[in-house]
């Protein structure tokens, strides 16, 4: 895959995707990397974000992991959040791909609004790191990154399920990497209607990656994601 291809792909992961009940949120990042890429804090452990074959919402692939306190409301779509060390969840600071998710009007973030297809790692970091990462991360902070494939790997899946209370997802990956570039997309759609009244709910997301080799310059990517 040359750098000819980079527009077009690029193109393919800024595509928006918008839910039924409201507009979504959109978040790109762009960064160029050094080739001596930063070490993350020395007590921060990293899990495989993909490690889960039933996991089917972010919620599902944090739910287990050491340190993490999950809360989750009305069923497998409902309003989860995260917290550490007996904090609150608006004392735990959540990024995606370095980027600072901004908490609603309670303080706190909806974790199970974010894309979980699109994932490739997670890194907890226990802990206060308010001197670091700014207020709102006494707790700790939660670090998810968009997947990555590595060179010369390609990768097309798609699938559905369906469950009780009306549950039903789709979802499909696609990617392809070569040595000077790299792209991966995800989207996701999932409903789930409920055990009570007025508590169904509908989501949809999309996130993508794409990155090229600058030579001496380093490597440029871009990171997108719509939920």
């Amino acid at each position: 895959m040359g750098l000819k291809h980079l527009p077009f792909l690029l193109l393919i992961c800024c595509i928006p995707v918008h839910s039924g009940e409201k507009d979504g949120d959109v978040f790109f990042s762009l960064a160029r990397s050094a080739r001596c890429a930063a070490m993350p804090p020395a007590d921060a452990v990293a899990y495989d974000a993909g490690g889960k074959d039933d996991a089917r919402t972010l919620p599902d692939v944090l739910d287990g992991v050491p340190v993490l306190n999950l809360r989750r409301l009305n069923g497998p779509l409902g309003a989860a959040t995260v917290s550490m060390r007996g904090f609150q969840p608006k004392q735990t600071a959540v990024y995606l791909d370095d980027v600072r998710l901004p908490p609603d009007i309670t303080g706190t973030l909806d974790l199970s609004v974010l894309p979980a297809g699109a994932l490739g790692r997670l890194e907890v970091l226990p802990g206060g790191a308010s001197s670091l990462y700014g207020a709102g991360a006494e707790g700790g902070v939660l670090q998810l990154f968009t997947r990555r494939l590595s060179p010369g790997a390609r990768l097309a899946e798609a699938g559905a399920s369906y469950g009780s209370y009306g549950w039903k997802d789709a979802a499909l990956k696609a990617g392809a990497a070569g040595r000077a570039a790299d792209v991966f997309v995800s989207g996701e759609s999932a409903s789930y209607g409920g055990f009570q009244k007025n508590s169904a709910l509908d989501r949809d997301s999309a996130g993508g990656r794409a990155s090229a080799e600058l030579g001496g310059a380093g490597r440029l990517s871009l990171t997108g994601h719509s939920y």
